[in-house]
């Protein structure tokens, strides 16, 4: 069991792989610059959220994060997945780009399923694209405190294939753009 996975990269791929990081007092995993790779993990009961990703400004590698296999972010005290800006980085925007090309699951957690924050920027560039599920991913959350999906940023959702989100309760808050199509979720036990 790992107490912290963070990864930070400036121009080479970074892997995560077969991580469980449990019970920490802050983050489980964070996510930082090009490259970022994370493949048949989990992140659960922590003290913030599961799994953070930090944009970065256009004048530096955009933060990219691809999951692979089944990685799961559930039960964290905050949200399962959040994106948000870099620290010390300054109410520009920063931007991001998810693609899932496994299973990506963020369940239970106490506020949200995901949550991406204000001047963070997954739309407007021509080398973002957005937040993907490919033909062969699914993007699951679920059962969440508050909302499964919160979008205070600007996003674009793609699905490759059929069905690729499933989540039951959706927001965009503020200036928020864009939300994902997603198949309801099926009942579950806490």
């Amino acid at each position: 069991m790992a107490s912290l996975a963070y990864a930070s990269s400036d121009q080479n791929d970074a892997m995560i792989e077969d991580v469980t990081a449990k019970n920490n007092f802050n983050l489980g995993m964070g996510f930082r610059g090009p490259g970022m790779k994370v493949k048949d993990s989990v992140s659960s009961y922590n003290g913030q959220s599961g799994i953070k990703m930090a944009g970065e400004d256009k004048n530096n590698p955009v933060t990219v994060v691809q999951f692979q296999g089944m990685v799961s972010s559930d039960h964290n005290k905050v949200h399962g997945i959040e994106v948000d800006v870099g620290v010390g980085r300054g109410p520009t925007n920063q931007f991001a780009e998810v693609n899932v090309a496994g299973v990506l699951n963020s369940y239970l957690n106490k506020e949200h399923g995901i949550f991406i924050n204000t001047d963070v920027n997954m739309k407007n560039q021509n080398f973002v694209n957005g937040f993907t599920v490919e033909e062969s991913g699914s993007f699951n959350a679920c059962n969440n405190g508050r909302r499964d999906i919160t979008n205070k940023g600007k996003v674009k959702f793609v699905d490759m294939g059929m069905g690729g989100y499933t989540c039951n309760v959706t927001a965009t808050l503020g200036a928020g753009e864009g939300l994902p199509v997603c198949e309801d979720c099926p009942a579950c036990d806490n």
